[in-house]
């Protein structure tokens, strides 16, 4: 099962219903004010495959569209 099945196996037939969607978009909101909040101070990425101005970027588009509710 790749990744993008997994997540919307969770998003669409969790046992736990449409509380499952709030908790993933809740936990993607949470990580990404995280790594902006981290940013320039992520020693673990310094060596990794990772660049962190990317995991930045990723972080930057999630609140973007989670902050926006006119985005699709």
């Amino acid at each position: 099962m790749t990744t993008v099945q997994k997540i919307q196996n969770l998003m669409h037939h969790s046992s736990s219903g449409s509380l499952m969607q709030a908790f993933l978009l809740v936990a993607l909101e949470q990580y990404a004010v995280t790594v902006q909040e981290a940013k320039g101070h992520m020693p673990g990425l310094t060596d990794s495959f990772i660049n962190e101005a990317a995991w930045n970027r990723c972080a930057d588009e999630v609140m973007t569209i989670l902050g926006s509710r006119e985005h699709p």
